[in-house]
């Protein structure tokens, strides 16, 4: 989830009472949100493109929104439009929802591939190099755990 910066706003039911929260139509983000907060008195928007979320958040329509942290942090945050915002508390984390954190597709059938890859990414992880990388690139833990 993102906010302006400063704001108190984080992702929980009761700092998100009254408030209005931007998501992405037909997206993981709009199903939690609607299932977990709507009912309970938050105002989830749904709008058709992210851009139009990230207009509405910087316009002060929104009091936050809450999409995909990869595309928050590359698409909005590190943008010049996002330089007031930044994401608000801790990650929203759900499993039936967002699974186990971000993803990447491999060939189904492929079990010399994944076994690979997942063997590689083993070792980045235990010898540091991811962390350093990930550093690097992310504001978030996009590993998930």
């Amino acid at each position: 989830m993102i906010a302006a910066k400063g704001s108190p706003i984080q992702p929980t039911l009761d700092s998100l009472k009254g408030k209005h929260v931007g998501v992405l139509q037909g997206s993981t983000q709009e199903a939690y949100a609607n299932e977990t907060w709507r009912s309970k008195g938050v105002d989830v928007v749904a709008y058709a493109n992210q851009d139009l979320v990230y207009s509405d958040l910087a316009a002060g329509r929104l009091d936050a929104a809450l999409q995909d942290e990869v595309a928050a942090s590359e698409g909005f945050l590190k943008q010049p439009a996002g330089k007031d915002f930044a994401f608000a508390g801790s990650s929203v984390k759900d499993k039936k929802y967002f699974g186990d954190g971000t993803g990447v597709g491999l060939r189904k059938d492929d079990a010399e591939l994944t076994a690979a890859f997942n063997k590689a990414l083993g070792e980045l992880r235990q010898d540091g190099t991811y962390d350093k990388m990930a550093k690097k690139y992310f504001d978030f833990n996009v590993y998930g755990d």
